[in-house]
């Protein structure tokens, strides 16, 4: 539950203890909860680091700071900082949305003009054959085919054979194609590091932080893609992805925030409240109609709302929007 504030389940535990039993030290801890001594005093330091208890000596008596003080104040630091990382994230997209459509102004010998599909995979594969530190890469959409994926098995396997980076980030959706996850988790096993976001602003790919993939029409990626040289494009471009990967939640966790939603029922929130409809919502999270309505509909549980308008006002109510 406190996961949101930066307690682990095994620190919960331990504090909620420590809250009910204020008169136990170490021993006393860990004997009742089963955990070995040294386990429970480097989780009462990362408590102490928290500023959630205090403790001037180790044999000394463990003091809980109040509760409704300590806990509020995490709860506050952590929304100003996601405040602030959704700042950043917004004008980091405003740059990159700026910079795909002035790419016909790029000075020549800093792009690269790639006019269909076929083009671009063609220099993925030259780009794959000679990266030499990393690989990082955007894929919205939702999930890809299998016969995609088994494709790009030989290029992945080569660059993580050779000690390759490779980042991905794919949209939350592709956490229920099993097809994905069996990928994701090859690639896993194999040093590869991947997250998930709800929604993403366009396919990327920059290799060695000095070449980037940037479709020629954000909305319509088919048109093909420009690939870019220039220090400057290409800073836009890394700035862009760092920003997603910091908030984006790594595959196979499940993060609530704090006010206990996952990142795609913020997302779809923020949608609706635009004014989107379901089927736009859907295509935007790379999700059906089906689920779009299903997560909808949990939301408004949530909400203890009756209906859309009502869940609408409760959520301006809670400060969810």
């Amino acid at each position: 539950m406190f996961e949101v504030i930066g307690l682990n389940a095994t620190s919960e535990v331990i504090y909620r203890t420590i809250c009910e039993r204020p008169a136990w030290g170490v021993a006393q801890l860990a004997n009742h909860l089963g955990l070995p001594e040294a386990r429970v005093r480097a989780d009462l330091d990362h408590l102490a680091e928290l500023h959630l208890v205090t403790c001037k000596s180790e044999a000394g008596p463990i003091k809980v700071v109040d509760p409704g003080i300590a806990l509020r104040s995490l709860l506050l630091q952590r929304e100003t900082d996601l405040i602030n990382r959704q700042r950043e994230l917004d004008a980091a997209r405003a740059a990159i949305n700026t910079l795909a459509s002035e790419l016909s102004h790029k000075e020549a010998g800093e792009s690269e003009r790639l006019d269909s599909l076929v083009a671009v995979r063609a220099r993925l594969r030259e780009l794959a054959a000679s990266v030499r530190e990393s690989c990082w890469s955007l894929l919205p959409g939702g999930p890809q085919s299998s016969d995609a994926l088994e494709s790009s098995r030989p290029l992945d396997k080569g660059a993580l054979d050779r000690g390759i980076s490779l980042r991905t980030i794919y949209q939350s959706s592709c956490r229920n194609d099993t097809a994905t996850r069996a990928y994701v988790e090859w690639l896993a096993s194999r040093g590869g590091e991947n997250r998930t976001l709800p929604t993403l602003p366009l396919p990327l790919v920059i290799v060695d932080e000095k070449v980037a993939l940037v479709p020629i029409d954000v909305k319509e990626s088919r048109r093909g893609a420009m690939s870019l040289s220039s220090p400057g494009a290409v800073a836009v471009a890394r700035v862009l992805f760092e920003l997603l990967w910091d908030t984006a939640t790594p595959w196979g966790e499940h993060r609530l925030d704090a006010d206990g939603l996952t990142t795609q029922e913020r997302e779809l929130l923020r949608l609706l409240s635009n004014g989107m409809t379901d089927e736009a919502a859907g295509r935007a999270l790379g999700i059906s109609l089906r689920s779009v309505r299903r997560l909808a509909a949990a939301l408004m549980v949530k909400l203890n709302a009756r209906s859309r308008f009502e869940a609408g006002v409760r959520a301006t109510q809670n400060k969810w929007l």
